[in-house]
């Protein structure tokens, strides 16, 4: 099975340990990505190293935007693509693409016919039926 990638589950999980610790559901009120109440949110060990990662990651696509109020570095709001992206289903198993399926030709009157004319001369004949062709 494939899994989506994990910069983006943590940078889910990420998101919703601030949002739920700091932004309360709304853009307005600031989040500390790396912030003790959002690690402890998380319920796992996650490195800084880790956390910058998914961080970045966040602001690339939109889901973080800088607060730029002056405060400590990496002072964001949550953007409303964030919270829509929260309300979605959290980034899991991914199918796997699937090949598609040979579809055996239709049996039509005369197809039929003729496997059944093959099955009864094999039948009575004591022959052995190869089974459908043709």
């Amino acid at each position: 099975m494939l899994f989506a990638d994990e910069t983006e589950l943590l940078a889910w999980s990420v998101l919703r340990a601030a949002n739920r610790a700091q932004a309360k559901g709304t853009t307005v009120r600031l989040v500390i990505p790396r912030a003790p109440e959002v690690a402890h949110d998380l319920h796992l060990e996650v490195a800084e190293e880790q956390l910058l990662t998914a961080e970045e990651w966040l602001l690339q696509r939109g889901y973080l935007a800088p607060a730029n109020a002056g405060l400590t570095w990496g002072t964001y709001t949550i953007t409303t693509a964030g919270l829509e992206w929260l309300r979605g289903e959290i980034p899991g198993p991914l199918e796997a693409p699937r090949r598609p399926r040979r579809r055996r030709p239709a049996l039509g009157p005369l197809r039929v016919a003729r496997m059944l004319l093959r099955l009864l001369s094999a039948y009575r004949g004591g022959g052995r039926c190869s089974g459908p062709s043709g």
